[in-house]
């Protein structure tokens, strides 16, 4: 429980594309380490529960801490349970598709006017 691998967002992606938006996908923080390392994003989404480790996502916030990449979290999974706590990296958690298209134009109207 807790998973949803990229291509299940493929309604997601593809409103996110034709809006214009560039996505790299990752099903790991293995995969996603390169990208994130080669350039600069406006978001990172991940889900916290990946490869069969519950706490994947939350490894993949130290890998960022590492690595000095200051870029908004959004979370989007299946099951989040904001009682566990919230790491101060995580802009937003959601489980439901309308809240995270809502959370990620926030965030692109944002990064938007921050390069105004």
């Amino acid at each position: 429980m807790g998973r949803r691998p990229p291509e299940d967002n493929t309604p997601l992606i593809k409103l996110f594309r034709g809006a214009g938006m560039h996505i790299d996908l990752a099903s790991s923080t293995e995969e996603a380490t390169p990208l994130f390392r080669r350039g600069p994003y406006d978001i990172i989404a991940s889900d916290i529960n990946r490869d069969g480790d519950p706490q994947a996502g939350i490894k993949m916030l130290r890998m960022l801490e590492q690595y000095q990449i200051d870029v908004p979290v959004l979370i989007y999974t299946e099951s989040f349970d904001p009682e566990r706590g919230v790491d101060r990296r995580i802009f937003a958690a959601t489980t439901v598709p309308v809240e995270f298209v809502h959370y990620v134009i926030d965030l692109m109207e944002r990064a938007h006017l921050g390069s105004l």
